[in-house]
């Protein structure tokens, strides 16, 4: 178990066990309302070949404070984070909202990022949108029968909003309101094409919190990228076909390892 302390607060982070190299530092940022839990394997797999890093976003699972309110609050607490780590060169794996956060940070800091892997993520959020457009309506979003409330409010809702909203409330913490909020205001479909570092978009074909759709628009927009669609997955894909996505990433980050 290892902490970071920056102004004042403690930030948990996981780290691997092998011998430290920070200019092959792979760090993975979690998604809205979740913690580092959901990179296990990740930590456990991948740390026979990289020095694997993975931070509970602050007020997220055993981090203190409290959490941001933008995507922009985020990556400057990642460039403190990254900064107390020593970390000068690093590639980075964000998932969904954690993806958002890595967009902002390679966006604002790209000498720092060796490579980007994008993981059920995409310019705009479809799922946060609706939900801040509820929550400005009045919608009680933290009621146990949501669905219900949400049903009964006269607002035309997708069904397949519904599904998404129930699996992100089965897995998410007291920091999932804020977090889908916050992605509800990120949009990167305007600078997104300015990245041009190396970087892998990864998605399950079953995703129904980001649909395929959304990936694929973001690997056109960006020049280069690659696009890979892992079957038999849903949204946390990096759990639910582990061993096919360390697969995708180690090879991804050993091309450019060996690049000049």
């Amino acid at each position: 178990m290892a902490h970071v302390t920056i102004d004042n607060t403690e930030y948990y982070y996981r780290i691997s066990k092998r011998g430290i190299d920070k200019e092959h530092a792979v760090v993975c940022l979690h998604g809205a309302g979740a913690d580092g839990l959901v990179w296990s394997y990740q930590v456990s797999r991948l740390s026979k070949y990289f020095k694997i890093i993975v931070p509970d976003l602050p007020g997220h699972g055993r981090s203190g404070g409290t959490p941001l309110t933008s995507v922009k609050e985020y990556s400057a607490w990642f460039d403190q984070f990254t900064t107390a780590l020593g970390l000068s060169s690093l590639f980075l794996i964000g998932h969904s909202f954690g993806g958002a956060i890595a967009q902002e940070y390679i966006r604002a800091h790209p000498d720092k990022i060796k490579g980007l892997v994008l993981v059920g993520t995409s310019t705009v959020f479809r799922l946060s949108r609706m939900y801040r457009k509820l929550y400005e309506e009045g919608v009680d979003l933290s009621a146990e029968d949501v669905i219900d409330s949400i049903s009964s409010c006269g607002m035309d809702v997708p069904d397949s909003f519904k599904r998404g909203l129930v699996m992100l409330r089965e897995v998410g913490s007291n920091a999932l309101q804020a977090d889908l909020l916050a992605a509800g205001l990120f949009d990167s479909s305007d600078w997104i094409s300015s990245i041009k570092q190396p970087v892998l978009i990864i998605c399950g074909a079953d995703d129904i919190i980001t649909p395929r759709d959304l990936p694929e628009e973001m690997n056109q927009s960006l020049p280069g990228s690659e696009l890979c669609i892992i079957p038999d997955a849903g949204h946390v894909v990096m759990i639910d076909r582990r061993n096919a996505f360390n697969e995708a990433v180690k090879d991804f980050i050993d091309k450019l390892s060996t690049l000049p």
